[in-house]
């Protein structure tokens, strides 16, 4: 009787120690199917050059939302009860592969040597919120939801399908910056905490490019003036179109800052204003028989308000991401009709206009 009694007590004590070993295999959540890849491509431009430098931030600089969901399934032990595993809902991880940048309070990654993105995932539920990465064991609160799915058997899952990302410029960088087919992130569920797959439920990919505005700037309230002197109004008489006798052309060297420009980019400038009444081709100086005519370094006139264009030179960088470009242009008066001018002072005014192609 001893011996039969023994034996009974051992067999209790070997199933009482299985069924906590029974519990620690349920829990993780996978995509049915496998993986759900989630891509979304972008070109998103820097607008203004001058914010080009390292250390700049454009909070939710791109967004994504494509719309998706997909089916999930949880391990759940054999015997359960629905309304408790409702209550439990989905424990959530976001984690990157890609080699870690600053951290801010905010952990950034780095894209490349120029830039870097902080990320924050939509986690469904009911907590409807964005998330930044990497986080772990984040409850989607499914006790403020009772149309909870039964993910023990398969429910629609839509974590993951949007999201922000915030650019960091670590370097500034000219042109344009491209952005090969990245993973993102990587996204893992569970209804225990810290008990995931390692199989991801979705990932997110992005492509795409980054492109900083080019331009060129002349200090504020920069102007440039040409004197042309003093001519008498008979030097204009019976000269329509023309030089008056002895008119000296002036010359004036351009230089422009330029920012982001690449090598081979042309930049070039044109004019605009009021042109002269009685000849296009000429500003107007506030009388009808004279205008003045301005022209690039050979000699070819630009016209005011048309395309006519002069190229500029175009020096190397001269740091990471700015450089010169000159110009010099030449300007003397006409007579607009060969008529003698009344005297007087008289003045015009043209507007400088650079584009960079």
């Amino acid at each position: 009787m001893r011996n039969k009694t023994l034996l009974n007590v051992l067999a209790v004590f070997s199933l009482l120690w299985a069924l906590p070993g029974q519990a620690a295999d349920w829990g993780p959540c996978e995509a049915t199917g496998g993986t759900n890849v989630f891509s979304s491509s972008f070109n998103q431009t820097v607008s203004n050059p001058a914010d080009n430098y390292a250390g700049k931030t454009f909070p939710q600089f791109y967004s994504w939302d494509l719309n998706g969901n997909y089916q999930g399934k949880c391990e759940c032990p054999d015997i359960y009860d629905l309304d408790d595993m409702k209550r439990r809902g989905i424990y959530y991880k976001a984690v990157s592969t890609l080699p870690l940048g600053h951290n801010d309070g905010t952990q950034f990654y780095k894209i490349n040597d120029n830039l870097e993105f902080s990320s924050e995932v939509w986690i469904q539920g009911s907590a409807h919120q964005y998330v930044i990465i990497p986080f772990s064991d984040f409850n989607n609160n499914p006790a403020r939801a009772t149309n909870f799915g039964d993910f023990c058997q398969g429910a629609n899952i839509t974590t993951g399908s949007k999201g922000n990302i915030t650019l960091y410029i670590a370097k500034p960088f000219v042109g344009q910056s491209i952005i090969p087919l990245t993973e993102l992130l990587s996204l893992y569920g569970t209804m225990v905490p810290g008990v995931y797959s390692a199989t991801a439920m979705a990932t997110v990919y992005i492509s795409g490019t980054v492109t900083v505005n080019q331009g060129c700037t002349i200090p504020a309230g920069y102007s440039v003036e040409i004197p042309f002197g003093e001519y008498n109004a008979r030097d204009f008489k019976d000269k329509q179109g023309a030089k008056p006798d002895g008119v000296r052309e002036i010359a004036k060297t351009l230089t422009f800052d330029c920012a982001n420009v690449s090598d081979g980019v042309k930049i070039s400038l044109r004019l605009s204003g009021i042109p002269s009444p009685n000849n296009a081709d000429a500003i107007d100086m506030g009388n009808p028989d004279i205008g003045a005519i301005i022209a690039d370094a050979q000699g070819n006139v630009l016209r005011p308000n048309t395309n006519d264009r002069a190229e500029m030179t175009v020096d190397s960088l001269y740091d990471a991401t700015h450089r010169n470009a000159s110009i010099q242009l030449k300007a003397w008066p006409i007579s607009t009709t060969g008529q003698m001018p009344q005297s007087g002072d008289f003045s015009g005014v043209a507007t400088i206009n650079v584009d960079v192609e």
